[in-house]
């Protein structure tokens, strides 16, 4: 019975904690803003843009398709991290968590997202992974906790094992988990 009325008391700390934080995840204003790559007078954001909804090219849902596949995938590592952890570390939770969405969203791209690409873009490009000429579109996916990176994470890096609302104008990626 203490057990259970110590739990009970540490998810009704939780839910108060609740609307405080907010894991954010996409390409947002600053890295966005720079010129994509081998496209001269368009910006990251635009590109990305283009691919995430399908503006004139085959729609490849990097960011709204991953958050859809893995909802329900993101409560059940946050109880679990939080089981482990304890609510008293919630910030660390919310932290590992933000840094597995961003790395996922990497890998999703990663492991080529359908459709195929079409042969002359494959022999354009002389790579057949949708949406990755240079990197730097995969690169720019970054995941925030309440509009900061999580400590020590830097623009493009990913963590090996896996393991919104921003501030700044022009942030469409961003989605809220």
């Amino acid at each position: 019975m203490k057990v259970t009325d110590q739990k009970s008391a540490d998810w009704k700390a939780l839910e108060s904690l609740a609307n405080t934080f907010e894991i954010e995840a996409g390409i947002f204003a600053e890295e966005g803003a720079e010129a994509k790559e081998g496209s001269p007078g368009a910006t990251l954001i635009q590109i990305a843009n283009i691919h995430e909804l399908g503006l004139g090219v085959p729609q490849r849902s990097f960011i709204r398709g991953w958050f859809e596949e893995n909802k329900d995938r993101v409560s059940e590592l946050f109880a679990k991290q939080l089981d482990k952890l304890g609510v008293s570390r919630v910030e660390t939770v919310l932290e590992r968590l933000a840094l597995w969405v961003q790395a996922d969203i990497q890998l999703r791209i990663t492991r080529r997202i359908p459709p195929p690409l079409a042969d002359a873009t494959i022999k354009r490009k002389k790579s057949s992974v949708p949406l990755v000429d240079t990197g730097q579109l995969k690169g720019s996916i970054l995941a925030k906790v309440n509009g900061k990176m999580p400590p020590g994470m830097k623009k493009g890096e990913v963590s090996p094992k896996g393991s919104g609302n921003s501030a700044k104008k022009g942030t469409p990626k961003g989605r809220r988990v």
